[in-house]
């Protein structure tokens, strides 16, 4: 059934924390490779090079995370109840989303380079992503008061 196109569709919390397993197992299973693949050749010069660049993009990113997560919450509160409350799964796609963005920059720099010491931004990227789990006290903030609240799942909590 399709809905009118002014019906935002709503992420429900159970659907978020499906999302951002997918986005978790992904950090994951790349890091393992890029930690396990050997690399076609050391480039240390590269590495080298590429070192505070991704330093500096990995605090942008919890800091742009945490602003764009403020900001988002505060534009939330100027619009209807029907529109706030999809902005609870933006948020959290796009706080994640750059979490993991920073993760498989890591993680291709390490395969590229060869340089193992990329793999410590995976892994803080990793636990970024975690502290952004939407738990449900994290999507009750996240969520705007009137917006639908989903129905208990127990396979999901």
């Amino acid at each position: 059934m399709r809905t009118p196109a002014s019906t935002p569709q709503v992420l429900k919390r159970p659907q978020a924390v499906i999302l951002w397993s997918a986005l978790a197992a992904a950090v994951v299973v790349f890091t393992v490779l890029s930690a396990v693949l050997p690399p076609q050749r050391y480039q240390p010069e590269l590495a080298r090079m590429l070192l505070p660049v991704i330093a500096l993009l990995s605090v942008g990113d919890v800091v742009a995370g945490s602003f764009v997560l403020r900001s988002m919450r505060r534009k939330a509160a100027t619009l209807s109840p029907e529109l706030a409350a999809g902005f609870a799964g933006t948020q959290m796609i796009v706080a994640c989303g750059m979490a993991v963005g920073i993760a498989l920059f890591a993680n291709v720099l390490t395969m590229v380079t060869g340089e193992r010491l990329f793999l410590a931004f995976a892994g803080g990227a990793a636990a970024v992503l975690v502290w952004w789990f939407p738990t449900e006290a994290r999507w009750a903030r996240l969520s705007v008061a009137g917006a639908p609240t989903p129905r208990a799942n127990r396979l999901v909590r």
